[in-house]
């Protein structure tokens, strides 16, 4: 239960995150309220229900960050429903059981990545921001397809791409080589051999041997990249402690 970056491995709390961290405890408690205190002044949680909320909240953050132009990094690790019922069409009295069963129509929820990136143009929320998405799926094959086409059409910097069997110790980083993007690549999501992409590099992280976390390692890469293409784009100092975001569910 991830319900922020220092108590997911707490179990799901009665309390707001903020409160039970502030609060005394041991074990996983005393080491989540350690880190959340050394890095209390630079976050900013913002908690969400719904995928209104969300979407608005990702939105507003985004524009804040548009000030921090290429050193902001916009890491988009909420798992976040692909689809939804529009609140016109929610019921607004309890629904009676019926003989017949229940039918549901759910709708897809508007893609809003490109909006961050604005396309490359000058009118997206925070055009110039490095932007890292996921991108989760239970066929091996069709996943490095599927990132390379999220790539392409939002405009995304780095996708982390990883399988439903094996997140919790692998991901794979997919990034687009040079300055165009990748070909697009249509997949029907059942395809037994590994969907062939080109235009795109890899980075594949595991989980040491000796077990852990998984996630500093892959939030390190991530800076080191946002460093690379700071260095690369504005022969400047790399990046440190410079403006970052990170949305977690």
């Amino acid at each position: 239960h991830s319900c922020s970056p220092f108590t997911r491995k707490l179990l799901p709390p009665l309390a707001p995150p903020d409160n039970l961290l502030k609060a005394g405890g041991k074990g996983a408690h005393s080491a989540a309220r350690a880190a959340f205190a050394e890095h209390e002044e630079r976050l900013l949680a913002l908690s969400f229900t719904s995928i209104y909320e969300y979407l608005f909240l990702l939105r507003d953050a985004s524009q804040v960050l548009h000030e921090a132009r290429k050193r902001g990094l916009i890491y988009l690790a909420a798992a976040v429903s692909d689809f939804y019922v529009p609140d016109d069409e929610l019921a607004e009295h309890k629904i009676q059981s019926t003989d017949g069963g229940l039918a549901l129509h759910l709708h897809s929820v508007p893609k809003m990545l490109g909006e961050i990136k604005g396309g490359g143009g000058s009118d997206g929320w925070a055009p110039e921001a490095m932007l890292v998405s996921f991108k989760l799926e239970t066929n091996a094959a069709i996943l490095k397809a599927k990132a390379a086409a999220s790539i392409r059409k939002y405009g995304i910097d780095v996708v982390v791409a990883n399988q439903l069997q094996t997140y919790k110790s692998q991901v794979t980083l997919v990034f687009a080589e040079g300055d165009e993007p990748p070909l697009s690549i249509e997949v029907s999501g059942d395809e037994t051999d590994e969907v062939p992409v080109s235009g795109v590099s890899t980075t594949t992280l595991n989980l040491p041997s000796q077990g852990g976390d998984l996630e500093p390692l892959l939030v390190a890469e991530l800076a080191r990249l946002h460093d690379l293409k700071l260095s690369d784009e504005e022969s400047v100092t790399p990046r440190r402690g410079g403006a970052s975001m990170r949305i977690v569910s």
